[in-house]
């Protein structure tokens, strides 16, 4: 969809909705109240909102967005969704991500990962750039974050990275004078760094008006909080005595910065470990304490996270069984009605390369870029023989060295008894037309579950379909494809495993 066409069909929308859109655009932006229930309020800027730690193309370790995640997130009672953009990536990248969720009444966050090689001047060009291709879009529906955590890329200089975002904010006031700009720290965003740094001391720009920091109602202070860390980060940890005190003097803090500015504060970073990486009755004592403390203290919220992938023991969403009832209850007060339809597998368009996908036996795997199936992108398998043979995917291992992915005792293949799953694929053989199988094993005993039927490829591009209906639940699988015939080589791509 063109930028043209989409906003006239927002201008279409405000119209029909006048009262609302008054509400929403000239609200006090030194009033923000705390997402307590799900009863809409004007008065919100982002109500409860939720991290999604995908991808468009996807990566290796990430899942790649799909438009049915914004149903789900919609569904679950969240008002705003915030993602993370890549600084290699073009504007227009971000275009149908933001269209969709803006389409769906939610608000999109967008908050940059920077180059770690970047300079302030390469910064400044970037946001100058992006601001000025969304300049046309409503301000309160798409939300500018500005820096992401800049200890995270090596920019450990407090004033250097004030220095980014102070030259930054005047370059995109001169084609968005009112957007939501969310503005924190150096470090990791922790609260302490806002009230020390978000202020006039180190924001001293000065716009063609004259105006600049303290006159800006369109800015707003953002904070991250993971606290205690040896709850946060850990796993099977309970939480020790004094915990309380240390969230609440954090978020008083940052409510403190918001008191002084006149500007409304949000976290859009905080959670924890879930079970069963954690205690449960630790969990949702963490969860409702901070959903309380923050709704004393004005502060809105964006939880992490609502998915990355199904291993990742900071999710509340899993491919296979959707929400944590429970902890959605306690952040949204709603019970979800979507019955989600995406696939657990990483990285099944090989945008990422291959890293996920390993092999054993004869068969040797490669990424190619000329297949002519989806996209730019597909896998090349070469079957020497059929002993056995099979290219996989399974649990993640300590890629990045992340201790996370084991030690969250979670998995990322899991079925449920009685369910009908649809695997499907697009493939095409090389110089004679083969056989495969797709089949499911589990991981840790390499127990044989079911396999399909014999599925011929042939030498033109085709999509293909298998159904599989388990008995039992079942987690912690292996997805295999194998070759019945010998010295097969074939093209495969945009490989799903969905509940039907």
């Amino acid at each position: 969809m063109s930028r043209r066409s989409f906003s006239y069909k927002l201008l279409i929308y405000f119209i029909s909705f006048p009262i609302c859109f008054l509400t929403c655009s000239q609200r006090d932006s030194g009033n923000v109240n705390g997402p307590t229930s799900m009863i809409l309020d004007s008065g919100l800027i982002f109500g409860a909102g939720i991290n999604m730690d995908a991808s468009v193309q996807g990566t290796d370790v990430k899942y790649q967005h799909q438009s049915e995640y914004f149903d789900v997130v919609r569904d679950a009672g969240f008002q705003t969704a915030r993602w993370f953009i890549d600084p290699t990536a073009e504007p227009d990248h971000w275009e149908d991500m933001i269209n969709e969720a803006i389409e769906r009444d939610l608000i999109a966050v967008v908050v940059l990962w920077a180059d770690r090689n970047w300079s302030s001047k390469e910064f400044v060009q970037y946001w100058e750039k992006f601001a000025d291709y969304y300049q046309n879009y409503p301000r309160d529906k798409l939300v500018f974050e500005l820096l992401n955590e800049p200890e995270a890329i090596s920019l450990k200089d407090g004033t250097r990275s004030m220095g980014w975002i102070n030259a930054a904010i005047p370059a995109i006031r001169k084609s968005n004078p009112d957007r939501i700009i969310a503005v924190g720290g150096p470090g990791f965003n922790e609260a302490e760094n806002l009230v020390q740094y978000v202020n006039p001391d180190y924001l001293d720009y000065s716009l063609e008006d004259g105006s600049g920091f303290e006159e800006d109602k369109n800015i707003v202070g953002v904070f991250h909080m993971y606290l205690p860390y040896y709850f946060s980060h850990y796993h099977s940890s309970h939480l020790g005595s004094g915990w309380t005190d240390i969230v609440t003097e954090k978020l008083d803090s940052a409510a403190s910065w918001s008191k002084e500015w006149h500007k409304p504060v949000i976290l859009t970073e905080w959670g924890a470990w879930g079970p069963p990486g954690n205690f449960e009755e630790d969990f949702y004592s963490y969860l409702k304490h901070i959903v309380n403390e923050t709704a004393r203290l004005d502060i809105e919220w964006i939880y992490y996270c609502g998915y990355m992938n199904n291993q990742w023991p900071f999710s509340i969403f899993n491919t296979d069984t959707g929400w944590d009832r429970k902890a959605l209850r306690i952040l949204t007060g709603r019970e979800a009605n979507i019955s989600p339809s995406v696939s657990p597998l990483l990285n099944s368009e090989f945008n990422a390369g291959i890293r996920q996908w390993k092999t054993r036996g004869p068969v040797k795997i490669s990424h190619v870029v000329t297949a002519g199936l989806s996209g730019d992108s597909a896998l090349k398998i070469e079957f020497a023989e059929n002993a056995q043979a099979a290219v996989y995917q399974e649990n993640l291992g300590t890629e990045l060295g992340r201790k996370e992915w084991t030690d969250g005792k979670r998995s990322l293949i899991s079925l449920t008894k009685g369910s009908v799953y649809v695997i499907s694929f697009l493939a095409k053989s090389l110089d004679n037309p083969g056989s495969i199988r797709i089949g499911l094993e589990v991981r840790s005993t390499e127990k044989a579950i079911w396999s399909s039927e014999t599925i011929s490829i042939s030498t033109e591009p085709e999509q293909y379909e298998c159904n599989y209906t388990p008995s039992e639940d079942l987690d912690d699988l292996r997805f295999l494809i194998s070759s019945e015939s010998i010295l097969h080589k074939f093209y495969i791509d945009q490989i799903e495993l969905k509940r039907l």
